[in-house]
């Protein structure tokens, strides 16, 4: 009987929606008969998972970065520190085994590259074949997704040149709108990859939940989960006030972490006031902000919360990526207000899944609300969501066909 073939999966920082990925990933490749290695910050987390195989755990975290470094975004140190401790982790793991991985897969590319200097010193050591899911190569499109050329700056704080090396294999991405300059950039197959998330039923007695639904009263709701900057939080907010303004009976609700230190002090003082009036019970604020703001873990508790939403805000801020919030809206039946930019725009549209407006438009969005509860586009027609098929192009079986291509490339490139 053949050996089956190991795979290390390594991701040193699970926030996010990344702890979400790499369960996934673990479950794609052990339902292909591959046996995994996992590097990551809470290796024990992953072992109630109903795996056909043992699965080889060891923790692996982010590198403690030099202090005269820590107040650049990235840098070579950290990067090489990186793969040096991925290096390590990989052994120790490899010897529990009892055999080396055919193949190393980078569910988060994107600091495995920062900053990289050269091959030699970034991958110095490293000699497993590897490839990874590339989050945010922007810099290598425009705002019409066409290929641009980074500045020397822009290409060395990417550290794109390390998607050349040997060992390198394939780069994954889960926007089709950057595969040919991703193409162009690496000279490797770009292997596309669907935008999962968490299908877990929804949980819709969480604290939260219950009181959306007592704070709308039988209102429409329009919400958002996680208040980054790129999340289009101000956007959003500026909708509210417009909507307010227009008599619209409508709840916008925002929830999980507050993030108000990544905020100007402008826009922090416009946040806090929305939150201030949210909270006098004398208002009739038609906002909603959560009694204390902390993530909220993806799955039951998540999906209850989007659950009670009528619709979903991604009109996001300078974000050209991918969101598994589409992926939502597919499963729940949730129509979609985006913005006007890169791939949620183009999958919106595409997929009929709701409309897309320009960025920072707050009128804009509250025309694009009134019309997605009325279930039309913009010229009035009725919206005709593909959903079954978005949720298709997304779902376990299209990540297991992106597995499958990467469990294709051991072998290939060797001596």
């Amino acid at each position: 009987m053949p050996q089956r073939p190991l795979i290390a999966l390594a991701d040193p920082e699970w926030i996010g929606h990344r702890e979400t990925y790499f369960r996934e990933f673990v479950l794609s490749l052990d339902r292909l008969g591959a046996e995994v290695i996992a590097l990551c910050p809470k290796p024990a987390k992953l072992e109630p998972l109903p795996l056909k195989t043992r699965l080889h755990g060891e923790i692996f975290t982010e590198p403690t970065r030099p202090s005269f470094v820590q107040r650049f975004p990235q840098d070579p140190i950290t990067t090489r520190l990186r793969w040096r401790r991925l290096g390590e982790a990989l052994r120790k793991a490899e010897q529990r085994a009892g055999r080396p991985a055919d193949f190393l897969f980078l569910p988060w590319l994107d600091s495995f590259l920062r900053a990289s200097l050269h091959e030699k010193l970034a991958l110095a050591g490293f000699t497993t074949p590897w490839a990874g899911l590339y989050f945010r190569p922007y810099h290598l499109v425009d705002e019409h997704q066409k290929l641009q050329r980074p500045s020397v700056l822009q290409a060395a704080a990417k550290g794109d040149a390390l998607l050349r090396s040997k060992n390198c294999r394939a780069v994954a991405t889960l926007d089709e709108t950057v595969r040919p300059a991703l193409e162009e950039i690496s000279g490797k197959p770009v292997i596309m990859f669907p935008d999962i998330t968490d299908e877990t039923a929804p949980d819709r007695d969480t604290p939260f939940a219950k009181k959306i639904r007592e704070k709308a009263q039988g209102r429409k709701v329009i919400g958002l989960i996680g208040m980054e900057p790129r999340k289009g939080v101000i956007t959003m907010l500026k909708a509210a006030d417009v909507a307010r303004r227009q008599g619209q009976p409508w709840l916008f609700v925002l929830g999980g972490s507050s993030c108000l230190p990544l905020y100007s002090d402008q826009e922090k003082q416009f946040i806090q006031d929305h939150i201030a009036r949210s909270r006098d019970e004398a208002g009739a604020s038609n906002v909603l902000f959560p009694d204390e703001f902390s993530p909220i873990p993806d799955g039951s508790a998540f999906n209850g919360v989007m659950d009670s939403f009528d619709a979903l805000f991604v009109a996001y801020h300078d974000f050209r990526g991918s969101s598994n919030v589409l992926t939502k809206s597919s499963i729940l039946k949730k129509p979609v207000v985006s913005t006007d930019l890169g791939c949620i725009a183009h999958r919106t549209k595409s997929y009929d899944l709701g409309l897309a407006i320009p960025q920072g438009d707050a009128d804009a969005c509250c025309n694009a609300i009134q019309r997605v509860f009325n279930g039309v586009n913009w010229n009035g027609d009725p919206l005709h969501p593909r959903l079954g098929e978005y949720h298709a192009s997304h779902s376990r079986a299209a990540l297991d066909q992106s597995m499958t291509q990467i469990i294709g490339l051991i072998g290939k490139g060797d001596a």
